[in-house]
């Protein structure tokens, strides 16, 4: 009789436990933007959470999501700078044609 508890019990347990544990969320890799400024040398930047100067003469983007811009009255910082494995969060590029092309989708003068 036991047994037959025990096994219901592991039955339960792997039943509403185990799916959780074994399920890995996996997404694309977000689809960088592109800023522009143009005042008399139009500047473009390619990346993540880009951000302008305050006086529209700088623009900066971060080389992953996870990066971050702040900007000055004259100026654009980003950082930290992208880890070499930042991309394994996400799905394989070979698995999205998006993502395989992604380094085309945008025109940036770099």
């Amino acid at each position: 009789m036991n047994s037959i508890k025990t096994t219901i019990y592991l039955i339960l347990f792997s039943s509403l436990y185990l799916p959780f544990t074994a399920t890995k969320v996996v997404a694309e890799i977000p689809e960088p933007e592109c800023v522009s400024v143009s005042l008399l040398n139009e500047e473009t930047a390619c990346g993540y959470n880009c951000e302008k100067s305050f006086d529209g003469r700088q623009v900066a983007c971060a080389e992953w999501p996870e990066g971050k811009c702040e900007a000055t009255s004259s100026s654009v910082a980003c950082g930290p700078p992208a880890p070499d494995n930042w991309q394994e969060k996400y799905e394989s590029s070979s698995n999205s044609e998006r993502d395989r092309d992604r380094d085309c989708d945008c025109d940036c003068d770099e």
